[in-house]
């Protein structure tokens, strides 16, 4: 991130309040477990917004992978921000969501990685594609993945309803 660029509460919120997330699943045959996130999380519902997303500790590291899609009240407005955590020098990465049925739709330029790369924490700020994240996302055994590291939500279907409906609710897109 370039000097003097603060980081957006969206990623800060995700940052702290990830810590309430489980812990990921245990390692398979010698190959780490695609971290596995459990519960939605509200990171803030007030007045001014409300930001629901889900995160699982990033195997062998001190990140978090995950998602929060934020809704600021006075505006309707949308932003989601998804954090993938590091990845190689050379790799390219690209955030996307595969849901249950197959269904692939990716967010965001293709990045490669450099030794200056650091993290992968995309934000998506068009109303459509946030929609779209969303829409997706928030799905019983959705995939979030940028090539490098992923995240699978086995968050109930109730749980993912509702997480989804709160957002449209928020945005003015309820029904």
């Amino acid at each position: 991130m370039p000097a003097g660029r603060r980081r957006p509460a969206l990623v800060l919120v995700l940052a702290l309040a990830a810590t309430l997330a489980p812990p990921a699943g245990p390692a398979e045959a010698g190959r780490t477990a695609t971290p596995e996130a459990t519960r939605i999380l509200t990171f803030s519902d007030d007045d001014a917004q409300l930001a629901i997303g889900f995160a699982a500790p990033l195997a062998g590291a001190s990140d978090r992978i995950g998602l929060v899609v934020q809704c600021r009240r006075a505006t309707r407005s949308l932003r989601a921000a998804l954090f993938f955590g590091p990845f190689p020098d050379g790799k390219p990465v690209q955030a996307a969501v595969r849901d249950a049925a197959g269904t692939v739709a990716r967010f965001g330029p293709v990045l490669k990685g450099s030794r200056r790369a650091g993290f992968h924490d995309p934000e998506v700020g068009e109303r459509n594609e946030v929609l779209r994240l969303t829409a997706m996302a928030f799905t019983p055994d959705a995939l979030l993945s940028n090539g490098h590291n992923s995240i699978w939500n086995r968050i109930s279907a109730r749980d993912n309803r509702d997480a989804r409906r709160r957002l449209l609710d928020c945005a003015g897109e309820g029904g």
